[in-house]
């Protein structure tokens, strides 16, 4: 049921008819990102884990559902704007968790860039704005959760929801 909101929520804005709609596969694409993104969310704030076989199945079958799309109408920039933005994310993200791991993990990182395909390839800058927003927004979470309720365990915060909804919040805007 908690997959089935925002998965919904983005089909449904997509336009369906006229110059700003998508391909089908292209939406087929974000269909399967957006109830990754939502079930990998859920899964991290209950656990405070990302599960890496999870990312990377959902990174293949938006991937391959892009190419499909882009072979099929022979226009790539989705394909190619989204691979481009979690390639860039995933470098970033990736290089902040090697640096300071006790503040980033590589799981946030492949979900950064699993964020980044799908925001991506509707919007580069909206899906740079919304990977930028989650960290911040997370940290301030953390300290106030820190003051409210001092004590180690509930220092922690799970990024990933951060993460998803900020994806999930570029694709549904981009659509109006």
């Amino acid at each position: 049921m908690a997959a089935a909101l925002p998965t919904g929520a983005v089909v449904a804005t997509m336009p369906a008819r006229g110059p700003r709609a998508l391909p089908p596969l292209i939406m087929a694409s974000l269909a399967v990102w957006a109830v990754a993104l939502a079930i990998l969310a859920l899964i991290d704030q209950q656990s405070l884990v990302i599960p890496t076989k999870l990312v990377r199945g959902a990174a293949l079958m938006a991937t391959a559902l892009l190419v499909a799309g882009s072979c099929g109408t022979g226009d790539g920039r989705y394909l190619w704007k989204g691979v481009a933005c979690a390639g860039g994310v995933g470098l970033a993200f990736g290089a902040w968790a090697a640096v300071k791991p006790r503040e980033l993990g590589f799981g946030d990182a492949r979900m950064a860039s699993l964020v980044a395909l799908g925001a991506g390839a509707l919007s580069v800058s909206g899906s740079l704005a919304a990977l930028s927003c989650s960290p911040l927004i997370a940290g301030l979470v953390g300290k106030h959760r820190a003051r409210s309720h001092p004590g180690p365990a509930t220092a922690a915060v799970a990024l990933g929801p951060f993460l998803a909804a900020g994806g999930l919040l570029v694709v549904i805007v981009h659509a109006f």
